[in-house]
């Protein structure tokens, strides 16, 4: 019930629009989707037009325009809360494992007031879940002494296509790999 509240809120919560650089992920993601390819030089900006230009942020990019396309700044919105309701679900299913549901549910508020000034129709908020995935499955395996299944490289493809910080998962998996060397 938690994870339905929190993308509820959030997504009829305007302030998650509060920042400029969402109609630049929207206008990047319309041009992906009407070219039907990424854009390797810079197609929008007037002193910089022709250059080399690396969209690390692409599928996120493409999700916001199709949020936008399909209901213009509401389907922001929603996809923004649907992003902190998967990130609440999947990290409440890791606390329970250890925590009572009142702990747990106090865990949650203390990290959404972390991330809350960050709550933005952004790449980096729609990554959240993913990177919640990563480490708790980089930990568990951790913690049963195993080493991370294959299929586990499709969660940091993913998000390496959404945000250009998986290079961070890779610091967490090669310093876990550090450790049980």
């Amino acid at each position: 019930v938690i994870p339905i509240l929190v993308a509820g809120a959030l997504a009829f919560a305007t302030p998650v629009l509060n920042d400029g650089d969402t109609f630049w992920h929207i206008a990047a993601g319309r041009w992906i989707l009407v070219h039907q390819a990424v854009p390797t030089t810079d197609p929008f900006s007037y002193t910089f037009v022709g250059r080399p230009w690396v969209a690390h942020e692409w599928l996120s990019e493409v999700a916001l325009a199709a949020a936008f396309q399909a209901a213009a700044w509401s389907g922001v919105m929603l996809l923004t809360g649907l992003a902190a309701g998967a990130l609440v679900f999947v990290q409440a299913h890791w606390l329970l494992r250890w925590l009572s549901p009142i702990s747990t549910l106090a865990m949650l508020a203390v990290a959404l007031a972390c991330i809350a000034p960050g709550m933005l129709a952004r790449p980096h908020f729609l990554v959240l879940p993913i990177v919640a995935v990563w480490t708790q499955r980089l930990l568990a395996t951790r913690e049963a002494g195993k080493a991370p299944p294959l299929a586990l490289t499709l969660v940091l493809a993913l998000w390496a296509n959404l945000h250009s910080s998986f290079v961070v998962g890779l610091g967490l998996a090669g310093a876990l790999g550090l450790e049980a060397f």
